[in-house]
């Protein structure tokens, strides 16, 4: 009730600093970075929204809020309700977003989730930015000037923290704020576009070419050195007695590769476009259409189940390796990119103008990778759930291939002799064992403990 008293405290009150600061802050300038994510005739849904003072920047408004109080007297659309199990369908709201709340709760993660959970479009949030606390520590002597609960402050690498598990987040300061607030956004994929994508994209039938057998001979080589490395750590894990499973299977060169080395193969792909390329490669192993989300398969199936270059394309990739680990009985193999990692890459791409990426889609939904990695990600996530990270295993930690491969799209005299580079660059890497977690992509071998 304090707490209440508070805010009504704060939306009556005619002191012109309040006034300023109550319009500026929570209405025009919050309000103006949600419509950034937001067209004029989408849904919008904010949650905590205390007495929906927001509302009149929206022409689609719906406010929930946890106390009733403040909803008393309100104009509009408004729900009681809590952030953890908000009484919405799935996808069912264009854009969610919140300010003032996130800092408070306890778990301000499974918030977030919530709020993925029903939006269509866009989930977008603000909160209080580290710049904050000297404001928040002169309240303790004068609490008149910071009457609210105790909460969190946010540094940016917190935010990202929040939000890294989610398809192509954003955080940025608000500068109209002077830094005194974070906002984030995160963008919704559509699970029928995307399968839509990825039919359209296996069934060009060029997938494996453009990644073995491209005329740019140094993309060649970051391919097939990722490659490579793979099936190395493809043989010390299966048996002749090994059930396998390649999910996210593509055109199947994995699955050509362990061919007669193990008794079961199964490949599984969201699209049937590349399980018909794998059957007219007549590459001997049962055929799944499947999403990797929700795989149609009983618990501990697969001796052996890995998951290449496919978690960056998938909405959640967090329900995705919670579906390969269940689904294995002991080893979980996956291959991700994780630019981030490699200062190297960042500094190429930054000095061409962002050009240096593995995919022309880089960020970009349905153009290529959706979530961006570091191994960490992963590795944060085993120890969650109590799984054995057995192996990380680095791939271009020089970052000399994606550099190689954009200048020799440029300069095509490149490719003419290439084999001196790659012979060194590769000799190198192969003692750079101290580098594990620097790589442009990362092999991981995750290991359950029985």
């Amino acid at each position: 009730m304090e707490e209440a008293r508070s805010w009504e405290l704060f939306w009556s009150s005619s002191n012109s600093f309040v006034k300023f600061f109550r319009e500026y802050y929570f209405n025009r300038v919050f309000s103006g970075f949600v419509q950034g994510f937001a067209s004029a005739e989408d849904t919008v849904l904010e949650v905590g929204c205390g007495q929906g003072s927001s509302r009149k920047y929206f022409k689609n408004y719906i406010g929930v809020d946890f106390c009733r109080q403040p909803l008393d007297g309100s104009k509009g659309f408004f729900v009681v309700g809590d952030v953890s199990h908000l009484p919405f369908k799935d996808s069912s709201i264009d854009v969610l977003w919140s300010q003032g709340l996130l800092e408070h709760l306890p778990n301000p993660e499974a918030a977030v989730r919530e709020m993925y959970r029903v939006s269509r479009k866009n989930v977008v949030g603000i909160v209080p930015s580290l710049l904050f606390l000297p404001w928040y520590h002169l309240s303790r002597i004068s609490p008149s000037l910071w009457p609210w609960m105790p909460q969190r402050f946010y540094s940016k690498e917190d935010v990202e923290m929040l939000v890294r598990e989610y398809p192509t987040p954003a955080v940025t300061y608000l500068l109209k704020t002077f830094g005194l607030c974070i906002g984030f956004s995160i963008k919704k994929p559509r699970k029928t576009v995307l399968k839509d994508y990825y039919e359209h994209e296996g069934s060009l039938g060029v997938r494996m070419d453009l990644m073995y057998n491209n005329s740019n001979k140094f993309r060649n080589w970051y391919h097939n050195r990722r490659r490579e490395l793979t099936e190395r750590e493809l043989v010390d894990l299966i048996t002749p007695q090994s059930f396998y499973a390649d999910i996210g299977c593509g055109e199947g060169q994995f699955i050509d590769y362990v061919r007669g080395k193990c008794k079961f193969m199964l490949a599984c792909d969201l699209s049937s476009s590349y399980l018909k390329t794998v059957r007219k490669n007549k590459f001997e192993s049962l055929l799944v259409n499947a999403d990797v989300e929700l795989l149609p398969f009983k618990s501990d199936s697969f001796d052996v189940v890995s998951c290449m270059e496919t978690l960056e394309h998938v909405p959640d990739y967090v329900s995705a390796l919670d579906e390969l680990l269940r689904t294995s009985r002991k080893y979980v193999l996956i291959t991700i990119p994780t630019e981030r990692s490699n200062l190297v890459y960042n500094f190429a791409r930054r000095l061409f103008g962002g050009r240096v990426s593995i995919t022309d889609g880089f960020d970009r939904p349905f153009r290529g990778h959706i979530h961006s990695f570091k191994p960490d990600h992963i590795v944060d996530y085993a120890k969650k759930r109590k799984i054995k990270v057995k192996k990380i295993v680095p791939v271009h930690v020089l970052a000399v291939a994606p550099i190689m491969f954009f200048m020799a799209e440029k300069l095509t005299f490149l490719n003419s002799s290439p084999n001196f580079v790659v012979r060194a660059v590769d000799y190198i890497e192969n003692h750079l064992n101290f580098m594990e977690r620097k790589g442009i992509s990362t092999i991981m071998v995750l290991e359950k403990r029985c």
